[in-house]
């Protein structure tokens, strides 16, 4: 049984899908990867196998250059970003707790600094 494409509505005794082309240029196709060497601007293409097995990659009736890539290429392991503090390099401000506090004068009076100007 053969599958024609629904959007072109035609078919020349072969299967033909509507695959995305990523970002690196590669195609996957039934557990395969292919990389398009033909520089196209586009997110889609058109893929057709033919009866004698045969595989054409094309965009808008252009037929494109394109291999099989055999191995997966490794993830890139993502570099470890340094902790840049609170605010991106700028320092934290250490505030006494005496100058957060709304009445300054009952802190004032029981802290050490105040005892020793009130004794002198």
């Amino acid at each position: 049984m053969l599958r024609y494409c629904r959007q072109t509505g035609r078919g020349k005794g072969g299967i033909r899908t509507h695959r995305a082309l990523r970002n690196d240029f590669t195609v996957a196709h039934y557990k395969k990867l292919y990389q398009v060497e033909t520089t196209v601007q586009t997110d889609t293409v058109l893929v057709e196998e033919k009866i004698d097995g045969s595989m054409v990659i094309s965009h808008k009736g252009k037929q494109l250059k394109i291999r099989e890539i055999l191995e997966r290429p490794e993830k890139a392991t993502p570099r470890k970003r340094k902790y840049r503090g609170w605010k991106s390099g700028a320092k934290r401000q250490i505030i006494p707790i005496e100058r957060l506090l709304w009445n300054d004068g009952a802190m004032a009076e029981s802290s050490p600094e105040s005892r020793q100007s009130h004794a002198a």
